[in-house]
């Protein structure tokens, strides 16, 4: 007979129907187990227990499971089916009906349950109130993200799941409009592409990366127009929808349990104006800084808990030479509070341990432990705030215990080769006190930063003002129902047809050349204006600059203005095709987009907004750029080489002579040789200009004012420059003495003149010298007028009054007057003093390369633009001056015949080809070049604005104007090989125009082109391949003098 209570239960007989005396075993089963449990719970208190209970769920199944009856798993099913309908029916009550009850039940209770009511109440929050994302960090699995979310006081660490989102756009429509995968919608395409019929699908990251080879040839299918979307960054969008502040949807607040991980579809940004990001200031604030240089590096960590700074110097000798760096806390901040009481500092009664360490790594471990043990003493909701070098990821990797708290780089950048000093212990120590002290205010700045761009504090980008324009131009576009095309890659998503027309996907830099330059010596008072927000003002002008197609505008012009002019206009009505137009909706989006800058700046003085519009032109035409698209950058330029035009045209008439003009800048004469009378006289125009609406938001700003100004371009200038704010008799006296003149010698052909036989100080001594007797001359003879103006006037006033009429004569007398006598003084000059330097100089250099035959050519340096075989150096040196001298339109007819005897001196024809003057340097520019330094973007000439190497004078160095910190080679190289494939595209895919008429052939078609013109003239192409040639020769010398093989790589295809 066999034992049927040892018999194991089948897994069906666990679901079969329930008999009538099972429920009575059953019963008194569980009332067994009541008993027992309720004895259990007397033995415990009796004996005083002091462990903690097991809860309530553990004492029932570990009860039912120690009853020694028939069917012990049929009576554990039986308790938590019990326990099943009780959770049920709790659940048919309302969540804030629960909460309530928790809460009074705690507050009855006692405080030995507040620990329980905070992690049932706590999660709570997740679904009904606001989050504030701290930060956003990516994990190894696809699609998830972590985020470290603030709600009031409280700290949460949330998973977040982000699907990958794309459109397909089939010329058959599917049988089906939507399911679970896909749903049919209504979008404007990228440069307005048709629309058939556009599904948008929502599928899980893991899943598209699997099948990302078979989208890939569905692309190419013929039923697929195109699949857009597919290069959006799963971080981009989730920054872009969420923002920083976001909230569950209503259908979540509902939900019982708050769910493990949410995903994309359930948040929604939440920033309105009621809602102010990270408004409560409750975090505490761990300060962590990080310097090095080569092997030296200083780290600190400061806890706000213990008021104790933790200081490492990491240095292989391990020899100790930093101060005292306590005593130099309390004086900096000593004197911070004193220079401003109303800022607020770290507390003062902070102390510094400084720790001297011959290994980073062993850095590393103590900070690990620091944190570790601030986090173990649970000392409420705190946040790592850092500056260094490192990346968030980077930083994590090397110090596991950052994960602990979320963390926030503050994108504050030290200068380079900081530690280049004995002291640079004390140096790292006074610059890590600096920081802590302004932590404050760095953290307020980035709020205000994230509060305007929308994203988390702890994801501010390396270039933010690059990524929020963005962010801003996506939010835009999704807004208003468009398809974004981002792409990291510097060619834009255009759903797999991107290479259908490489002309769209030219960005032409040089395809119209708008710049103006009018060489000569300019004796009246002359002002530099920077043009600034020109893009901006072309933007927001769209409607009247496009009625701007005829060249009636510079009839009024001066007749060099005037042909300029026409000729640019001429070409840009020619080169903006019909192309432009498809851009026209995603245009007028950015225009939406920028008149918000202008408003925030304008209502609310927003200095986020103006950064925005300041570097608009290069987020426009940055690579770099998630949104960038040439097409529509050459848009952009085609409105602001039109405005620009508008512009000089307006200057000109108004009677100041344009002396040099580009999109950055303008240089312009005055007419007026006083400085008051000049400074009147422009400001007054710039007012009249500036109230045109059309050039309302242009500004105009003087950056510089010559006294006197000798031209031959951007590169080849010198002058006195105005460098003294006195004004009338006063001024004039001061400029008289030398350390009052700003004399400026900006010669870019000096360069490629030899050093030896003293050519360079030959060239500077004498031009310098025309100069200065040319200004002292001016200033002397207006000292003269002036003095007979004021006895003129005394005898004037005790006679009779005279009229504006015979002042103007007068004037007018006075200025011929002036006028004869200088040009009377300048060839005296030239025929005495001048000529006989000029002759005493090239017979010295040419004496000295005649002792030295075999030196003479090697002498020339070379560079990188450099493209003329010069083997004489007199001979070099005779023209350069002569070239120079020849921009004073006084002597210029002069100067012809000095410039025959210096050649018949060289024994060289006055007509030979060696005898005429040719620009030493090519020219190669990389347009909108930015400094990571200080953010200044500028047009770079590689071959013409470069200062020498201080310790190879044959050397280029490529600087900042502004900062003065030499640019990165690699960056360099890079934007050389972007060079490179723009040119190679724009070669092989440019148009044909006629070469009589100049008008392009824009049909395509084999059938439409024609071998001739109508005028009967022949196609040619619109780029030269000399102008090409010349750029690869330029190329090939920077890579061969600098080593970049990336470079030389990509060349060796070509050439």
């Amino acid at each position: 007979m066999t034992d049927n209570s040892k018999k194991q239960v089948q897994f069906n007989d666990l679901f079969r129907p329930i008999q009538d005396n099972e429920i009575k075993l059953w019963t008194t089963e569980d009332g067994e187990a009541g008993k027992t449990l309720e004895a259990k719970k007397a033995l415990q208190a009796s004996k005083g227990s002091k462990k903690n209970g097991k809860s309530v769920a553990d004492e029932i199944l570990g009860e039912l499971t120690s009853t020694q009856k028939k069917n012990y798993v049929l009576s554990w099913l039986y308790g938590l089916k019990k326990r099943w309908i009780h959770m049920h029916r709790q659940s048919r009550k309302r969540p804030h009906e629960m909460i309530e009850s928790d809460v009074i039940t705690s507050q009855a209770t006692g405080p030995t349950h507040r620990v329980d009511q905070m992690l049932r109440a706590s999660p709570r929050n997740l679904l009904t109130r606001p989050w504030n994302i701290i930060q956003i960090l990516r994990n190894k699995e696809p699609g998830l993200f972590t985020l470290w979310v603030s709600i009031g006081s409280e700290l949460h660490n949330v998973r977040l799941r982000a699907p990958r989102i794309f459109y397909v756009n089939q010329r058959i429509p599917k049988q089906v409009d939507s399911t679970d995968v896909y749903r049919k919608c209504i979008r404007t395409l990228p440069r307005s592409h048709p629309v058939y019929h556009l599904y948008e699908y929502e599928v899980p990251e893991e899943k598209y990366e699997r099948h990302l080879h078979q989208l890939n040839t569905e692309i190419n299918a013929f039923h697929i127009e195109g699949i857009y979307e597919t290069r959006v960054p799963l971080f981009f969008r989730v920054l872009m929808q969420l923002g920083c502040v976001c909230q569950a949807k209503p259908a979540l607040r509902d939900l019982l349990k708050v769910p493990e991980e949410f995903k994309l579809n359930q948040l929604d940004s939440a920033l309105d104006d009621d809602v102010k990001y990270l408004s409560e200031d409750v975090f505490k604030t761990i300060f962590l800084y990080n310097y090095a240089q080569d092997t030296r590096s200083v780290w600190c960590l400061c806890m706000p808990s213990t008021k104790v700074g933790l200081v490492w110097i990491v240095e292989k000798s391990g020899i100790a030479n930093h101060p005292n760096v306590s005593a130099l806390y309390s004086q900096e901040r000593k004197a911070k509070l004193e220079a401003n009481s109303k800022r607020i500092f770290p507390e003062e009664d902070y102390t510094f341990k400084v720790t001297m360490e011959t290994n980073v790594r062993q850095v590393y471990r103590s900070m690990q432990r620091a944190l570790r043990s601030y986090h173990d003493g649970k000392h409420g909701p705190t946040m790592v705030a850092y500056i260094s070098s490192h990346e968030c990821d980077q930083l994590i990797s090397l110090i596991s215990s950052l994960s602990y708290f979320p963390v926030v780089k503050l994108r504050i950048v030290d200068g380079e080769n900081l530690f280049s000093c004995l002291d640079w212990q004390r140096v790292g120590c006074k610059k890590l006190v600096t920081h802590f002290l302004n932590i404050y205010s760095y953290l307020t700045t980035f709020k205000d930063l994230c509060r305007y761009m929308r994203i988390p504090l702890g994801n501010v980008p390396t270039n933010p003002t690059q990524y929020g324009s963005d962010l801003s131009y996506a939010r835009h576009l999704c807004k208003n129902g468009h398809v974004l095309w981002c792409s990291n890659s510097d060619v834009p998503d255009f759903g797999g047809k991107e290479t259908d027309d490489h002309r769209l996907n030219v960005d032409s830099d040089d395809a119209v050349d708008s710049q103006i330059n009018r060489a000569g010596f300019y004796k009246n008072i002359t002002f530099e204006l920077n043009i600034i927000s020109l893009p901006i003002a072309a933007v927001l002008s769209t409607s009247r600059i496009l009625d701007f197609d005829n060249s009636e505008t510079f009839f009024k012009a001066s007749s060099a203005t005037k042909k300029t002019g026409v000729a640019t206009l001429h070409s840009l009505n020619s080169y903006n095709n019909d192309e432009s137009i498809l851009l026209s909706s995603a245009f007028k989006v950015m225009k939406q987009m920028v008149h918000g800058w202008l408003k925030e700046v304008t209502l609310f003085q927003n200095v986020f907004a103006d950064n925005h519009m300041i570097h608009f032109y290069r987020w426009l035409g940055s690579t770099d750029s998630l949104l960038f698209d040439p097409c529509l950058k050459r848009a952009v330029d085609s409105l602001m080489k039109k405005l620009y035009l508008m512009l000089i045209a307006e200057l000109d008439q108004m009677g100041l002579q344009i002396v040099h003009a580009d999109l950055n800048r303008v240089i312009l004469s005055s007419g007026r040789p006083k400085y008051d009378d000049a400074v009147a006289h422009v400001d007054y125009i710039l007012r009249t200009i500036q109230n045109k609406e059309i050039f309302s938001v242009v500004d105009l700003l003087k950056s510089k004012i010559w006294n006197l100004l000798l031209w031959l371009d951007e590169n080849n200038y010198g002058g006195v420059q105005q460098c003294t704010q006195q004004a009338g008799k006063d001024r004039m006296l001061a400029d008289t003495t030398t350390d009052n003149i700003g004399l400026t010698m900006n010669w870019q052909l000096l360069h490629f003149l030899p050093t030896a036989f003293s050519c360079q100080d030959s060239f500077k001594m004498i031009i310098a010298g025309y100069i200065m007797l040319i200004y002292n001359f001016l200033i002397n003879s207006e000292l003269q007028s002036t003095s007979a103006d004021l006895d003129n006037n005394d005898e004037q006033i005790m006679t009779t009054q005279p009229s504006i009429s015979q002042g103007l004569m007068q004037q007018k007398a006075s200025m011929k007057l002036n006028y004869e006598r200088l040009k009377q003084f300048s060839l005296e000059l030239l025929n005495g003093e001048l000529s006989e330097k000029l002759f005493n100089t090239v017979r010295k250099v040419q004496r000295a390369a005649k002792l030295h035959p075999d030196s003479a050519a090697s002498t020339f340096p070379r560079f990188v633009g450099s493209h003329l075989h010069l083997t004489n150096p007199a001979l070099e040196l005779a023209k350069a001056l002569c070239k120079v001298l020849s921009l004073d339109e006084m002597i210029a007819d002069e100067i012809y015949p000095v410039k025959r005897d210096l050649l018949a001196i060289l024994n060289v024809g006055e007509f030979a080809e060696i005898a005429e003057w040719k620009n030493p340097s090519l020219s190669m520019i990389l347009r909108d070049f930015p400094c990571k330094q200080c953010n200044l973007c500028r047009d770079l000439d590689l071959c013409r604005d470069f200062d020498l190497n201080s310790n190879n004078s044959e050397t280029e160095i490529w600087r900042c104007s502004r900062c003065k910190t030499v640019y990165d080679i690699d960056e360099i190289e890079f934007r050389l090989l972007q060079y490179l494939n723009n040119f190679c595209k724009s070669y092989f895919t440019q148009d044909l125009k006629c070469e009589k008429c100049q008008e392009y052939n824009q049909q395509v078609k084999e059938s439409h082109l024609k071998v001739r013109c109508e005028c009967g003239g022949s196609y040619v192409c619109c780029c030269r391949s000399e102008k090409h040639l010349q750029k690869i020769t330029v190329l090939k010398n920077i890579t061969s003098r600098f080593q970049m093989e990336s470079l030389r790589t990509a060349l060796s295809w070509i050439c």
